[in-house]
């Protein structure tokens, strides 16, 4: 079986940087995007060389006008560290000039290049899109995830985004075409009829059921989400 190698944007546990971000985490501070990029770099890493690194993720859940959320299965074959059920489509931006012209994602149309890393249909062009919060997931004592997290907010129906995924084909929805869409549905719906496991997605769910108010969310021990109020501008 081949290894799986994915670009990272990451920063090395080593740097003081490392350190300072896990500090500014635990006081309830988001860093701007510029500060966080200026800080960190990319490469290509395999899962062995991921061990001692904070990666940078940016992640999105995918809403419609009912407020219904998209539930995806991760494949086994595409993913190492999050696998099974989950909200989230993920990209760790491992570029070095965005289309604005800048080394970190400074507009809107940063962040559709972000989403469209892993979102290819163009039926699905440009959502509204919304910051949520910033996560940090210690995945063990050596690996580190940040997640920006974001909604990506669609105008249409549950029904007529449903209609949408289907008339595109399931496989033509993402980048990693072994991911699965498996149902756009009410977070009532969701928590009743499925488990989620993965502690980013449990936060999330989380800080949605309780109206996104302005407050800090756990899952298990070694994952915290900081709403987005608490962003540096």
């Amino acid at each position: 079986m081949p290894e799986n190698i994915d670009a990272k944007r990451y920063i090395d546990k080593k740097e003081r940087y490392s350190h300072t971000l896990r500090e500014r985490f635990d006081k309830r501070e988001i860093p701007s995007f510029q500060e966080l990029f200026f800080h960190s770099q990319s490469a290509p890493l395999n899962h062995e060389q991921k061990k001692g690194k904070d990666i940078i993720q940016f992640s999105f859940f995918i809403t419609t006008r009912e407020g219904d959320i998209m539930l995806i299965e991760r494949s086994d074959k595409s993913h190492v560290i999050t696998r099974g059920l989950s909200l989230l489509v993920s990209w760790s931006p491992a570029v070095s000039v965005f289309p604005s012209g800048n080394s970190w994602p400074s507009d809107q149309e940063d962040l559709f290049f972000i989403f469209h890393k892993e979102i290819t249909s163009e039926l699905l062009k440009k959502p509204e899109l919304k910051y949520t919060g910033f996560a940090r997931n210690d995945m063990d004592s050596e690996r580190t995830y940040y997640f920006h997290i974001f909604e990506a907010h669609y105008p249409c129906s549950s029904f007529e985004f449903k209609k949408m995924v289907s008339n595109m084909g399931r496989k033509h929805l993402f980048i990693k075409d072994k991911d699965i869409f498996v149902d756009i549905l009410s977070l009532e719906n969701l928590k009743n009829k499925y488990v989620i496991t993965n502690d980013v997605d449990s936060a999330l769910l989380d800080f949605i059921h309780r109206k996104r108010l302005k407050e800090v969310y756990m899952s298990g021990e070694n994952c915290i989400l900081l709403p987005g109020s608490f962003l540096k501008n």
